[in-house]
């Protein structure tokens, strides 16, 4: 069976953009959205409700970038994310992107790395860092990447 790239995601700024990268570069995409663009494969109404179809796309070799942060909805998706992290019972590849605001604000800025404090004192900061704490934690994640990003620019 063949590699596939799941999005969660696809339809925001930073799916999108993953996800017309890897296309022009071969790879096969499946964009999850709730919103159709170019780059949605699978549109969805809700990703609770739909959980179980979601699933249905993903296979062990598969890899799901996960791009759900839209701020409107965010306490959603990170619940689902949350949901979907424990309730996941094969092997799967991860690529999360987080935030910066795992750190803790209040600090000039200065690079951070692996090593940092991580004390976030805002919400959006604590839900990013119970996400990447679930992703570490979790069995059934044999590989994965967390991408801490505090801002995405280009076209």
């Amino acid at each position: 069976m063949s590699k596939k790239i799941i999005i969660f995601g696809s339809s925001g700024y930073l799916g999108e953009n993953i996800a017309s990268f890897l296309k022009k570069n071969n790879f096969d995409v499946v964009g999850i959205s709730r919103k159709k663009t170019n780059f949605t494969t699978f549109q969805i109404k809700d990703y609770f409700d739909e959980y179980y179809q979601i699933i249905k796309k993903i296979s062990n070799n598969d890899i799901v970038i996960n791009c759900l942060n839209d701020k409107k909805c965010i306490k959603n998706n990170i619940s689902f994310i949350n949901f979907f992290l424990s309730n996941i019972n094969f092997s799967l590849k991860l690529i999360q992107f987080s935030s910066l605001s795992v750190y803790n604000e209040t600090v000039n800025n200065y690079l951070k790395d692996e090593k940092s404090i991580l004390k976030p004192n805002s919400s959006y900061g604590r839900l990013k860092l119970l996400i990447e704490n679930n992703i570490k934690n979790n069995t059934y994640i044999t590989d994965y990447l967390i991408l801490r990003v505090g801002g995405v620019y280009g076209k």
